[in-house]
């Protein structure tokens, strides 16, 4: 047998077994690894990040599972998407923000509680974006960077959000044609 022959039959051992596959998008599809399983291996799929995956990767696992969760904020960053002409046409919208759009909050469960950052800079995206429904979790409502091992206590590091006024100071945003 070569290499790759046994490379191939390990690679089906080990998938046929697990409980859990991690993959990315674009390997999770027929031409990648799972290649090796049957078609009907997996009934259910979780598409973490889905809001910033552009929908035609986020079908390539889609297509082999009858179900699935979309995990994501269609409200934070979106896909990146160089060419404008295909963000125009279409590309930039996610498949997460296709299903909001057509089944509203009937396919949204969101959670409240935040476990990130520090409850100054999550008031913000709690005001603008969510009706002021997130809270910080006591773990890490009040962290500044100072809290960290081996960070010396300095004006930066006690606060946890600093915004410092820019204008006049001849700083031009990036323009894109």
């Amino acid at each position: 047998a070569t290499f790759f022959s046994l490379l191939q039959k390990a690679l089906k051992e080990i998938l046929s077994r697990a409980d859990v596959v991690l993959s990315t998008l674009t390997s999770a599809s027929t031409d990648g690894p799972l290649k090796l399983l049957p078609a009907d291996h997996f009934n259910l799929a979780v598409l973490d990040e889905a809001a910033q995956s552009i929908e035609v990767a986020c079908w390539l696992p889609l297509l082999q599972v009858p179900r699935c969760l979309l995990a994501g904020d269609h409200l934070q960053l979106p896909p990146t998407i160089i060419s404008h002409e295909a963000a125009e046409s279409g590309l930039a919208k996610t498949l997460m923000e296709r299903v909001v759009g057509h089944h509203g909050d009937a396919a949204v469960r969101m959670l409240t509680t935040q476990y990130r950052m520090n409850k100054s800079i999550m008031q913000w995206a709690s005001q603008e974006l969510y009706n002021n429904s997130l809270e910080a979790h006591s773990s890490v409502a009040n962290h500044v960077l100072r809290d960290l091992p081996g960070v010396q206590s300095t004006i930066e590091t006690d606060l946890a959000l600093l915004l410092i006024d820019t204008s006049g100071c001849d700083l031009t945003e990036l323009e894109v044609d």
